[in-house]
């Protein structure tokens, strides 16, 4: 979704890492604590949130750049 927006490929990581580990950290981690029979609180549903958003932030900055170079190498491979 984010990928058809005209915006700067390093802005479009930073956005999609951070709504991307935002809606899915909550349920990693719930169902991470309840297969570890661990107890499931409000405050803990969010736990390592900083870590994990830079990682998934630099992930989708590499992920647009990485995406960019490689349809320049390959032009037939647009869509």
């Amino acid at each position: 979704l984010c990928a058809a927006l005209p915006i700067n490929p390093s802005v479009r990581g930073i956005v999609t890492g951070f709504v991307f580990t935002t809606a899915t950290l909550p349920v990693t981690n719930f169902r991470y604590r309840k297969s570890m029979q661990l107890e499931v609180k409000w405050g803990n549903i969010y736990e390592a949130y900083w870590p994990t958003v830079i990682r998934d932030i630099v992930y989708g900055i590499c992920r647009n750049y990485c995406t960019i170079w490689t349809l320049a190498a390959a032009p037939g491979w647009k869509a």
